[in-house]
């Protein structure tokens, strides 16, 4: 009471200008306090439950938002009118990113700049700065920049992105205030060029591609499809070669397909034109029988031939050998181009004289297997062989006419000829011993005087011996 009594009696002491002075000072105190506590609440308080907030209070996640949506009759046309219509409701509530409006006009979402010069919608209209009035299901509403309106340097925002990575509708979480802007960042992604070159080998090529994203868009893979028919290589990196052999003549289109990482998860499918398209022309393999010739090495042995075909091949055709027929019932089989030429060789001798015609059999490999033609035309050869002359015939060793080839006497064209009488032997004549009387007496007389001749031989000797 004692304290009560003085401080009564101190105010009674007061004047009427003090307590005027007092009582300014004292709402100047209250009112700035008030205005700092505004600016603080304002500025950093989870929740704005002021009267320019389009949301009360505004909203703690994306699903909160739609349901204040539903339950508040205006908010539906308000909201798409800056960029949410009813359609996008269930992809806010899984998509959207949550992000930071800055006093500066910028809205960041994941460190990245996703807008600048934004500005903000609110009920209230401030004749301090500049404002844009719409009005909306039966209301009039007011825009105003961020960089003018904003007390704070910062504020949390939630923002939906359209298929493209662009910011499609933001929303102040602690006003339900829409906040939006003419120029947003728009992510960048191109496909460049599809890179080809000839790898040396036969109808193969290398590929590679270019391409670029920025802006927060990112290149996520690249896909080849050769055209074709074969399967498609994917890479991540567009610059990795990947290389394809044409097996299949045509013309075919090699093409690349990028595929890109967008903000908030998106992402989009470059479809492949332009430079990002190259045609390819594969050519058939082609083979062929160009010529069989002929010849007789030796000109007396008119059985004996040397043959020498040609091939023809490209593309992807290699010739790889010859069957031939002789024409005679004799073959041979894989006779071989030297040094993986085209030009076979080979020698055959006939045994007996006629006339043949010899064809051939020519193998080649190409990309799709094996592959076999029968000669024909300029490729089949016919001969004639001949046996060579007998002697003593035209053409002979010895010739007609020489001492060798003169008919011999009693020969068939000599002379005398067979059968004349010169050349009919003689018959032989035997004769029997005569045994008439006179022929007696004479061989007994020469015999007697043969053997009195061999006496007197005899008796001289004796004599001579016996007179020694």
């Amino acid at each position: 009471m004692n304290v009560l009594t003085k401080a009564l009696t101190r105010l009674r002491r007061v004047s009427a200008k003090q307590i005027i002075v007092a009582s300014v000072f004292a709402l100047a105190v209250v009112g700035a306090a008030g205005a700092g506590i505004a600016t603080k609440q304002k500025s950093f308080a989870a929740q704005d439950c002021t009267t320019n907030s389009i949301i009360n209070c505004g909203f703690t996640n994306p699903q909160d938002l739609i349901n204040h949506i539903n339950n508040q009759s205006d908010l539906r046309d308000i909201y798409a009118k800056f960029g949410l219509a009813p359609s996008d409701y269930s992809r806010f509530v899984s998509s959207a990113k949550s992000g930071t409006a800055m006093k500066d006009g910028t809205i960041v979402v994941d460190g990245r700049v996703v807008a600048t010069d934004a500005w903000s919608l609110g009920r209230h209209a401030n004749s301090h700065y500049p404002q844009v009035t719409y009005n909306i299901a039966g209301e009039t509403l007011y825009g105003s920049s961020d960089k003018t309106v904003f007390l704070s340097n910062s504020l949390p925002v939630t923002v939906l992105f359209d298929d493209k990575g662009v910011m499609q509708f933001a929303v102040l979480n602690q006003c339900g205030n829409p906040i939006t802007t003419d120029n947003p960042v728009k992510p960048n992604y191109s496909c460049d060029a599809l890179q080809m070159s000839a790898t040396g080998k036969l109808n193969e090529y290398s590929f590679s591609s270019a391409a670029s994203a920025g802006n927060g868009a990112s290149i996520n893979h690249v896909v080849y499809d050769f055209g074709d028919g074969s399967a498609t290589v994917s890479q991540d990196t567009p610059s990795t070669k990947v290389t394809h052999a044409y097996t299949k003549a045509g013309n075919w289109t090699a093409k690349v397909t990028v595929y890109v990482n967008l903000p908030a998860g998106g992402s989009t499918v470059i479809a492949p034109a332009g430079q990002c398209v190259k045609a390819v022309k594969v050519e058939a393999p082609f083979f062929t029988c160009t010529y069989l010739q002929v010849t007789m090495p030796n000109e007396s042995n008119k059985l004996a031939y040397h043959f020498s075909l040609k091939a023809t091949a490209g593309n992807g055709a290699t010739f790889t050998g010859v069957d031939f027929d002789f024409g005679d019932g004799n073959k041979t089989s894989s006779v071989k181009p030297a040094n993986g030429g085209l030009t076979v060789e080979t020698d055959h001798t006939y045994a007996k004289a006629g006339n043949y015609s010899v064809t051939p059999t020519l193998h080649f490999t190409t990309p799709t297997g094996e592959q076999t033609i029968t000669g024909t035309g300029n490729c089949v050869a016919k001969v004639s062989p001949t046996l060579p002359p007998q002697p003593c015939q035209p053409g002979g060793n010895p010739a007609p006419g020489s001492q060798e080839c003169s008919p011999k006497p009693c020969t068939p064209g000599g002379t005398p000829a067979p059968g004349s009488p010169e050349c009919t032997p003689a018959t032989p004549v035997t004769t029997l011993p005569n045994t008439g009387a006179g022929n007696v007496v004479g061989i007994f007389a020469g015999t007697s005087i043969a053997a009195a001749a061999a006496h007197y031989f005899i008796q001289k000797r004796r004599l001579a011996r016996n007179t020694l």
